[in-house]
């Protein structure tokens, strides 16, 4: 019998890609307002996001953002940035969920694996 002695993986790193519609009229104003909102939610999870860049935000037409964040190893949902996880969840689950109380509304989020 053989066995492999080391590291094996079929992981590859990944980006994640959330669309936000919001009633601001450019990219500042939306980071501004967003950064705010990631503050909000670090307060009440304790989360530290990490690699956080608001250079990351781009607006992609009229009162539509991009935000952009990324794995070096990707596996699978896990791996996906917790507060953008809590974004999805609270749009989902909620009511009237922590973004829309801030005027923004979650409208897609996708996966690109880099392999």
């Amino acid at each position: 019998m053989k066995i492999k002695g080391d590291f094996v993986t079929n992981s590859s790193s990944a980006s994640f890609i959330m669309i936000i519609e919001a009633p601001y009229d450019d990219v500042h104003c939306f980071r501004e307002a967003f950064n705010d909102y990631l503050n909000y939610y670090k307060s009440q999870t304790g989360d530290h996001l990490r690699f956080w860049d608001a250079s990351n935000i781009s607006e992609v037409s009229d009162h539509v953002f991009q935000i952009t964040d990324w794995t070096s190893m990707y596996n699978g949902i896990y791996d996906i940035p917790k507060y953008m996880q809590h974004i999805i969840l609270d749009s989902v689950a909620s009511p009237q969920s922590d973004l829309e109380c801030r005027g923004m509304k979650f409208k897609s989020f996708d996966v690109e694996e880099d392999n």
